[in-house]
């Protein structure tokens, strides 16, 4: 839970990166950057110009899409993966409705805390929580979730995004935190 807390997971630190984009004014990307880096990426003479296209294009997906965008699912397709009668049976749009209804009602003023709050009630509760309370339970082992104390979940929700995620710094506040307890390696 420490990561969905305070904003450890890799997703935050590239997220931080794309929204960095939006920061450049608005018309200078459409008329100028977006154009030329089209441009140069397909004409294949610049190397470079094929990444900043793609960053480019993961930049100006909306949230959570883009979030969703890094998945297996849809980076193998769901058709890679599931039989065909299964796929027909299911609404596949329908985890990323839940995506969009959960980033969209956080109780969050930041993209960070939105991703955050989203992550911690799927990553966390309906993923992670399952396969270790699983796992513990085959091993005969009670699991604790000592980070996911009421009062600290409440703290960490009141802790500005920047100190979560500090530029490209992750856990910032955990850490600092924690220095004087934690190995320095830690």
């Amino acid at each position: 839970g420490g990561d969905e807390l305070f904003g450890g997971n890799e997703i935050y630190r590239t997220s931080a990166l794309f929204a960095r984009y939006h920061l450049l004014p608005g018309g200078l990307r459409r008329n100028f950057i977006e154009p030329l880096v089209s441009l140069l990426s397909l004409r294949g003479r610049v190397p470079v110009a094929g990444k900043a296209w793609r960053y480019i294009e993961q930049a100006s997906m909306p949230m959570p899409e883009r979030l969703r965008s890094y998945s297996f699912l849809l980076t193998l397709g769901a058709a890679r993966m599931f039989d065909a009668d299964f796929l027909g049976s299911v609404e596949r749009t329908h985890p990323l409705d839940l995506m969009r209804r959960s980033y969209d009602g956080a109780d969050a003023r930041t993209m960070l805390n939105r991703v955050l709050a989203m992550d911690l009630k799927f990553i966390l509760a309906d993923n992670d929580l399952r396969k270790v309370s699983g796992m513990c339970e085959l091993a005969g082992v009670e699991a604790g979730f000592p980070l996911l104390d009421d009062g600290l979940v409440e703290f960490a929700a009141r802790l500005p995004a920047d100190e979560k995620v500090r530029g490209l710094k992750l856990r910032y506040f955990f850490k600092r935190a924690l220095a004087d307890f934690l190995p320095r390696k830690i």
